[in-house]
């Protein structure tokens, strides 16, 4: 069961809007392109959590900071067992271990990710102690790319390559346990330690008036035209309501500019006019909570009211 779904990121949502109204570096664009097949990866790890027996708890992109040091968790799973945390990997292609360093054919050497989990490990079990629950942590770093090889492979059992994925989940399936009030108890201790941003979020240089204005088109990232009420991708043809396209810019406006208020004329703006302001006016009283200031409206999430 999954207690904490995935979503995207504000900073994926945020690098993938900068992508489509900037022109980024080169290397801001391998760092998002990257960011975005990490993300890839992840979602397909979760359809293997799915065949997880229901008797199972599974929270997503946690952050949690322990002894002032941050650990991020692709997924973390509680059965009756014990405790899992995965990192997972949506490496492509051919790499070799030498010496306990990772390198990519081409030479390229890559942080060693055993090491990273290995920390992430220790800071978790240390966090379930000092919140007194007496459960054992095991680490795994998952490869979940078909077309992944890495040759002189450590024998870690701690490491899941793709083609041993699907013993793996049936081992897990076999050696379920029912959980008790206790699991449930951590699960709802660590959603509530959770961060909701990384205090690493990196996002490359920009400003408002850079950025080209309109509605994104989510499938394809071109930008939305107005036809009969409903946005439609001039690109792929994708279409939505327009109260929805509202919505999604708003999210993204909040991403970028968090210390800009949420108006009308602002919303406005930053559609490029795709839209009306009365249409603009009524999504933001439907989906969001009016403050007046003298003659000025704003709008802030309702959870902020």
């Amino acid at each position: 069961m999954f207690t904490k779904h995935r979503n995207v990121s504000p900073e994926i949502g945020a690098w993938t809007s900068l992508h489509a109204r900037m022109d980024l570096s080169r290397e801001d664009r391998q760092y998002f392109m990257s960011m975005v097949k990490g993300f890839e990866g992840e979602k397909h790890f979760d359809e293997w959590l799915y065949r997880l027996p229901s008797d199972t708890l599974i929270l997503n992109d946690l952050i949690l900071e322990v002894n002032q040091q941050i650990i991020q968790c692709d997924s973390l799973v509680i059965t009756g067992k014990e405790v899992m945390l995965f990192e997972v990997k949506n490496y492509e292609g051919d790499f070799y271990v030498e010496d306990e360093c990772w390198f990519s054919t081409s030479g390229l050497e890559i942080r060693n990710p055993l090491h990273q989990l290995k920390r992430s490990e220790s800071l978790l079990a240390t966090l379930l102690q000092k919140e007194r629950f007496s459960f054992s942590v095991t680490a795994y770093l998952v490869f979940v790319h078909p077309e992944f090889v890495l040759l002189q492979a450590p024998r870690d059992v701690s490491i899941i390559f793709p083609g041993q994925l699907p013993r793996f989940f049936q081992r897990l399936k076999k050696e379920a346990k029912p959980l008790t009030q206790k699991h449930h108890q951590l699960a709802e201790r660590l959603l509530t330690l959770h961060m909701d941003e990384s205090p690493y979020h990196k996002l490359p240089a920009y400003s408002y008036n850079r950025l080209k204005k309109g509605i994104l088109c989510p499938s394809c990232f071109a930008f939305f035209q107005l036809h009969h009420q409903r946005l439609v991708c001039p690109t792929c043809s994708y279409r939505i309501q327009a109260s929805t396209g509202v919505i999604e810019s708003v999210k993204e406006f909040q991403w970028l500019f968090p210390e800009k208020k949420i108006t009308t004329p602002h919303i406005h703006d930053w559609v490029g006019g795709t839209v009306s302001k009365k249409v603009i006016r009524t999504c933001l009283k439907k989906h969001f909570f009016m403050l007046s200031q003298g003659r000025g409206v704003h709008y802030v999430a309702r959870n902020e009211k």
